[in-house]
């Protein structure tokens, strides 16, 4: 496994950590091509519940190698190529990907190191942490799903306030925006992302995903159509173990 990316298990929940520090953990295609194997068998792996993305040294990730892009190794066709097959194919998979995710936010987290991290469902960030979207500084737009991704989360006013002027914020205008969920001590990062984690796959597996796809489907499909998805989910899943398990045990609880 290649050193640029590290991958463990802790608590039934896979942790992916970027590990470029010199490099301030910006692409690169081997990196980008592992990233994408770990995901695929964080899906595949029944036993792993969750899944944590995370930085190793001072920056969570800056997206791009300036460096390539200035040397001209990232422009024209080149650009298109690198986004259509290495990083594009992280946003593809973090598409599908039901489990529930986090971005345990180390650091500075700028351009589409940013933007990786909006395809999490949830953001706790250290109380070191910083956040930008840079691409307008290089007369380039998001390339990361920044665009479509950020006035989800934020509002479209404020996704452009960043998009548009460039401007970094800190933790304090992040939590106020909405843009992550919470801030920790910097120590305690990854221990309260778990703790964060295991507060939600306690819970049954099929349930959860379920959960979690019908919100994100549910941004795209009008309401009928909603309430017929929810119908068919909550069928199959009152055939369930846990469904007459916890069913009793609640009813337990309040007799």
């Amino acid at each position: 496994m290649s050193e640029e990316i590290l991958f463990e298990v802790k608590e039934s929940i896979g942790i992916i950590t970027i590990n470029r520090p010199l490099e301030n953990n910006a692409f690169s295609k081997s990196m980008l091509s592992q990233w994408l194997k770990i995901l695929k068998k964080i899906k595949e792996d029944n036993s792993i519940k969750a899944m944590i993305l995370t930085g190793n040294g001072k920056v969570f990730c800056t997206g791009g190698s300036i460096e390539e892009m200035a040397n001209g190794e990232l422009s024209g066709w080149k650009m298109k190529k690198f986004l259509r097959d290495y990083v594009h194919k992280i946003a593809m998979e973090m598409k599908t990907f039901y489990k529930p995710t986090l971005a345990a936010i180390n650091g500075y987290a700028i351009g589409a190191g940013l933007d990786m991290s909006l395809m999490c469902d949830f953001r706790v960030a250290s109380e070191k942490a910083v956040f930008g979207e840079s691409y307008i500084k290089l007369g380039l737009v998001a390339g990361d799903g920044g665009c479509f991704l950020l006035p989800r989360i934020i509002g479209v006013s404020r996704a452009l306030e960043m998009l548009l002027s460039s401007k970094f914020i800190d933790t304090d205008t992040a939590l106020q925006w909405g843009l992550i969920n919470k801030v920790v001590q910097h120590e305690k990062l990854l221990d309260e992302s778990i703790d964060f984690l295991k507060n939600i796959i306690c819970f049954p597996d099929e349930a959860v995903q379920l959960m979690k796809q019908l919100v994100y489907k549910s941004l795209n499909e009008d309401f009928e159509e909603h309430l017929s998805k929810v119908s068919s989910h909550m069928g199959l899943l009152s055939e369930t173990d846990e469904y007459f398990n916890n069913a009793k045990q609640l009813l337990e609880k309040i007799s």
